[in-house]
């Protein structure tokens, strides 16, 4: 495997990167309006590893507004453009809180679409380990995640903001020997709540299209959440427990140890920016 080691090409087929790729699709945007009398939206990014903890916020004219430029022309254009158009009626009634059940082919889109977004966030992060090359292509090529990723479904509810993104890289010791790292990549949309489990190393033959074992350490409950990918039969959603603000924060890290200053941005965070 070889990690992406300059913005300047694109992060799915190594081609010229420079077109301008909503990190959160535009599309979005019909299901969250902004209101021009009110305070411009502000987003925020937040991250952590061993080394740390990043948080970052900045404005945006339109809840999905933020851009990103480490893809190219015919990416953005093509596949991509067709899965963003595939996934949004699929994705609408659950961002817009509508109880559905999923079956085999709709729990793969919607776990592709999440790791495409897990994929176009995180090379903007600090201190952490992007995708590879040979994982983003697998996206782009066969139209599913890498078997390196283990994809859930959850529901939030209560005053938070309208999309989220947050990124948790932890390394996992079993008894006393090195295990492997992970990242958590957590994204919710309204009260759809998308949780990306990566593996770093992969399992042998990650690009085949089998389950990987997850450590109980690292799992998350069915009543929690449903994994969808690899898909199993018929997955309703929402789940039987829908998370609550501090239910979002510790799905983020999973309970594991983690820097003390990892605790994401809350629910108002945006108003006591403008505040301060």
């Amino acid at each position: 495997m070889t990690a992406r080691t300059t913005a300047r090409r694109c992060i799915f087929c190594s081609g010229p990167a420079g077109s301008g790729e909503h990190m959160f699709p535009k599309w979005l945007n019909k299901l969250f309006p902004v209101d021009p009398d009110e305070p411009a939206p502000e987003w925020g990014r937040h991250t952590a590893d061993e080394g740390g903890v990043s948080s970052t916020t900045f404005g945006a004219s339109d809840i999905a507004g933020l851009r990103t430029k480490i893809v190219c022309h015919a990416c953005n254009t093509g596949w991509m453009s067709k899965l963003e158009a595939r996934a949004e009626p699929v994705l609408t009634p659950m961002v817009s809180g509508e109880p559905v059940t999923l079956d085999r082919d709709q729990q793969v889109l919607v776990a592709t679409w999440a790791t495409k977004t897990a994929m176009v966030f995180e090379p903007t992060l600090t201190n952490l380990d992007p995708f590879t090359e040979e994982q983003c292509s697998i996206v782009r090529t066969q139209d599913h995640p890498p078997g390196s990723t283990v994809i859930y479904l959850g529901a939030v509810e209560g005053p938070i903001a309208p999309m989220g993104y947050w990124c948790a890289k932890v390394h996992l010791v079993l008894g006393d020997s090195p295990f492997r790292n992970y990242h958590f990549h957590t994204l919710h949309v309204g009260p759809l709540v998308m949780h990306v489990l990566r593996m770093e190393p992969p399992p042998s033959g990650y690009g085949s299209f089998e389950a990987v074992e997850v450590p109980r350490e690292v799992d998350i409950s069915y009543d929690l959440a449903t994994k969808i990918f690899l898909p199993t039969g018929n997955a309703p959603w929402p789940p039987k427990r829908v998370l609550g603000w501090n239910g979002l924060v510790a799905l983020t890290r999973r309970e594991l140890d983690m820097p003390e200053e990892w605790t994401p941005p809350g629910p108002h965070w945006a108003e006591e920016s403008r505040d301060s």
